[in-house]
């Protein structure tokens, strides 16, 4: 199961984290990219028009200087950048010089487009840089505690540092200007009177400011902020991945613990133990996947016991023909035989062989109507045609019956898709089952009906004998199943007959039952679906 879940677990969390961490294979950076150019491109693009306005009604070498104008009007950073040419051209000198919008996804992101006609491209910030945005987040406090102080006596400045101190979560203090360390660029703003801040070796941010006296400097230690964001990216990191983890488990587990038993049922099935079935909750994911599995082990539970049934009734019912044929060729090697009994023993040599080559064609007929119905034997035909002919032969070789035809007006003149042969076999068998029993009358129906929308056709074959006990209407289905072993002796039959229509019922996806008829015998009625 683990292995299971350590792949899945992969699976999901691998394409995961190339989409949540920055790399070039991220889609959603690209697709961010994309959204953030076409923001930019549609929200700047007049400004850039009127700023190529602006610079080409002056000389190029005035420029620059109006870019330093024009950039205290602008919230963020705009620049006069020159396009690289030659062999120290890139990509993004040749995007520019072809007049694309150009846009960096850096900090801070940039949009970029060529002034036409020359060398010399705009390059316009679209949100602070790091500087910008560090400065804004801490000159309102600084400038508010600078404040603080000057409003105080120099004498009361440790003082007043040590009650804010108490008051924040950073240390303050105050410093000579001679005791500070910074590069030349930083230690100018500080003497301007700005704002100025550092990293400390620890990445820890460190503002300092000027205060009015000139040599005194107020110190501020601030936390790490990009540690702080590192933990807390890393804290919600690891708790969506365990939640994610957790759900993944809950859903393996069960799925695990059912393939688990559904493998060894179907292995106890497989040694033999065909009673064995697989017990799953509805809920489970396997749960159609087990009934499935119930229904195959039932169909070859039964087909197992009905082959076995079928080879011990065969093995029965060839015993008696062939201790016939074993008696009669005894009979024949005996001395003394006279002519009329060596007759009698050739004709019982005779009835035997025929006895045997009919229940072979049957039991052969039956095995190919168990198999799954072969599609290709169905054809469209004109079914009721078929039965009035097979009718007509049957009323001509026993006229001594009165046999009624009955067919539905409907299908005298519609095809169907059937299996012509199979269904004229299956009438050939119910009609000569009749015949051992009808006393006169036989009926003969082909019916349409309509049940819960579906058209059912209905072959029907009636007899004025003596019917079937309701214990015997399933039973007799069955092959090898006589009812009466004084029909089967007079008719040479195997009990065949039936079990073969019942089989081409089940090849047209059809059933045959048998119930009783209102001329007094039996009713045999084979319905299938159009």
């Amino acid at each position: 199961m683990f292995k299971a879940f350590f792949k899945l677990w992969i699976v999901v969390f691998v394409p995961l984290f190339i989409m949540i961490f920055p790399n070039p294979y991220s889609p959603l950076d690209r697709l961010n990219e994309y959204a953030k150019k076409s923001w930019a491109i549609k929200t700047y693009q007049s400004t850039f028009y009127l700023l190529n306005k602006s610079l080409r009604s002056i000389p190029e070498s005035q420029w620059q200087k109006e870019i330093d104008i024009l950039s205290k009007d602008f919230g963020y950073e705009l620049l006069l950048l020159p396009i690289k040419q030659g062999d120290t051209e890139d990509d993004l000198s040749r995007a520019l010089l072809s007049d694309e919008f150009v846009y960096q996804n850096t900090d801070p992101g940039q949009l970029l487009r060529r002034i036409p006609n020359s060398q010399w491209a705009i390059s316009l910030s679209l949100n602070p840089n790091e500087n910008e945005r560090i400065s804004r987040s801490a000159s309102g406090g600084i400038a508010l505690l600078k404040k603080e102080l000057e409003n105080q006596p120099t004498e009361q400045w440790l003082r007043v540092t040590n009650d804010l101190a108490s008051r924040f979560d950073y240390d303050i203090d105050i410093l000579s200007v001679d005791d500070i360390s910074l590069e030349s660029d930083k230690l100018s703003q500080l003497h301007q009177q700005e704002l100025t801040w550092q990293y400390d070796q620890d990445y820890n941010l460190i503002f300092y400011q000027m205060l009015s006296n000139g040599h005194s400097v107020v110190r501020i230690s601030s936390i790490n902020e990009n540690m702080l964001t590192a933990k807390i990216f890393t804290v919600i990191i690891l708790a969506f991945v365990t939640a994610i983890s957790i759900a993944m488990f809950l859903w393996v587990y069960p799925l695990w613990r059912d393939i688990n038993k559904l493998t060894k049922t179907a292995a106890l099935f497989g040694e033999g133990y065909l009673d064995k079935r697989s017990v799953m909750a509805k809920t489970s994911v396997l749960a159609r996947l087990s009934d499935s599995f119930n229904q195959m082990a039932e169909r070859i539970e039964k087909l197992i016991v009905e082959h076995r049934e079928l080879t011990n009734a065969i093995a029965h019912d060839l015993r008696t023909p062939l201790y016939r044929l074993r008696f009669a060729f005894e009979m024949l090697r005996e001395e003394g035989v006279s002519q009329q009994d060596k007759y009698k023993y050739q004709s019982a040599i005779d009835n035997s062989i025929e006895d045997l080559d009919h229940l072979i064609n049957q039991t052969l007929i039956l095995s190919r109507y168990s198999r799954a119905t072969d599609v290709t034997l169905f054809t469209q035909c004109y079914l009721a045609q078929t039965i009035l002919k097979e009718v007509a032969y049957f009323r001509d070789q026993h006229d001594d019956l009165n046999i009624e035809l009955v067919i539905a007006k409907d299908l005298e003149h519609r095809q169907l898709f059937v299996d012509e042969k199979a269904l004229n076999r299956a009438l050939t068998n119910l009609l000569s089952n009749a015949l051992r029993y009808a006393n006169h009358n036989l009926k003969v129906s082909l019916l349409l009906s309509v049940n819960e929308g579906v058209e059912v056709c209905s072959l029907i074959v009636e007899d004025d004998g003596k019917g079937v006990s309701d214990e015997d209407k399933h039973r007799i289905l069955k092959p090898f199943t006589q009812l009466d072993s004084k029909e089967r002796e007079a008719n040479s039959g195997h009990g065949l007959g039936l079990a073969i229509v019942n089989q081409i019922a089940n090849w047209h996806n059809g059933s045959i039952t048998v119930e009783d008829s209102e001329l007094g015998g039996a009713k045999f009625a084979l319905t299938w679906p159009i």
